[in-house]
């Protein structure tokens, strides 16, 4: 059975999701009921695999460590080869084409890497230039600061999450498409830290 539809609310244990107006809704009922007591694997679109962020915080924290490799010769420091041999380390086949719970357990092996190996990571200010620069395009664009699709743009206190409010996320407004915002006021601010919206320590 395949369908098209989309998804409105992600709880702790289940999603809410609704069928796209173009598809015969009995037919998907009726499949539906019929494979109600099987497991079911369901196959998400892009909202889901790693995010635009996370891609340019691998590749940043690449090129932060072949900028310190100066001990390596110039033909193998270049960020190609460290990348290719990152992959090899961590056991990964890609750093582009990740689901994004993967992409952040991926920036973490990196982290642990780059501590094990003395490798410096504290580049806090250029990280908080570039997810500013990220929030920025997303507001003017109406873009959702997840996926990319189009959204709507909300003051942080609109949440009314004391936790969301006191956090300091070092901005004010955010824009959001509706299965995100949904998201946020499901996980609160652990939409934030899971999407890499945190601003970094300094």
């Amino acid at each position: 059975m395949q369908f098209t539809g989309r998804i409105r609310r992600i709880g702790e244990n289940s999603i809410e999701f609704v069928i796209d107006e173009n598809e015969n809704k009995d037919v998907v009922l009726a499949n539906a009921a019929r494979l109600s007591k099987h497991h079911l694997t369901i196959y998400t679109d892009q909202e889901y695999r790693v995010t635009k962020l996370q891609k340019e915080k691998i590749k940043s924290m690449i090129f932060d460590i072949v900028r310190q490799s100066t001990d390596l010769p110039d033909d193998v420091r270049t960020p190609e080869v460290m990348q290719q041999y990152l992959k090899k380390r961590l056991g990964v086949d890609t750093f582009t084409d990740l689901m994004k719970e993967e992409a952040s357990m991926t920036i973490q092996s990196i982290k642990e890497f780059c501590e094990d190996n003395g490798f410096d990571m504290s580049g806090a200010k250029e990280d908080q230039s570039q997810l500013l620069h990220h929030i920025n395009v997303s507001n003017k664009s109406k873009a959702c600061v997840k996926c990319g699709n189009p959204g709507e743009t909300f003051d942080l206190k609109d949440f009314h999450s004391k936790l969301i409010t006191e956090f300091r996320m070092g901005y004010r407004f955010i824009t959001l498409c509706d299965i995100h915002y949904f998201e946020v006021l499901d996980k609160g601010v652990a939409f934030f830290k899971d999407n890499l919206l945190i601003m970094p320590k300094n």
